[in-house]
């Protein structure tokens, strides 16, 4: 049986989840390389974590970005980890969007109509010869 301790921490977590969260971890790199400029992001966490290191602000690995979650490295060597419930960008063809739910009026190369820049790949009927359709790859 639960206590009421651990019940209480559960009931927050459920609740702070789908508002967004950040948790810190311990660093799992420690590296100090020569990097050039400093930027906001990296291509990854052992670049950001040099680069964090060296500018003395946090740096965005990049390769760690979804739609939903940012991953931070801060100067001090930790790990942020941001998540939102909502997505806030999208990958179009290798490069990171805001999220753009508006219909292009040119169809795709299956005849579909698909929005400009969303989280998942969804696509709907033109309204040509084909039957209606609407799909949502999960």
């Amino acid at each position: 049986m639960f206590s009421r301790a651990w019940t209480r921490p559960c009931v927050a977590l459920s609740i702070a989840l789908p508002l967004g969260v950040a948790f810190d971890s311990t660093p799992d790199v420690a590296v100090a390389a020569e990097v050039g400029e400093c930027s906001t992001e990296a291509a990854d966490r052992a670049a950001a974590a040099a680069m964090a290191i060296e500018c003395g602000t946090p740096v965005e690995a990049v390769s760690e970005r979804t739609p939903w979650e940012t991953v931070l490295v801060n100067p001090d060597g930790t790990v942020r980890w941001e998540a939102t419930s909502e997505a806030h960008r999208a990958e179009v063809a290798g490069e990171w969007l805001p999220i753009d739910t508006s219909i292009d009026a040119v169809p795709t190369d299956d005849g579909e109509l698909a929005p400009r820049a969303a989280a998942l790949p969804m696509a709907f009927s033109n309204g040509g010869g084909r039957a209606a359709s609407t799909h949502i790859v999960w």
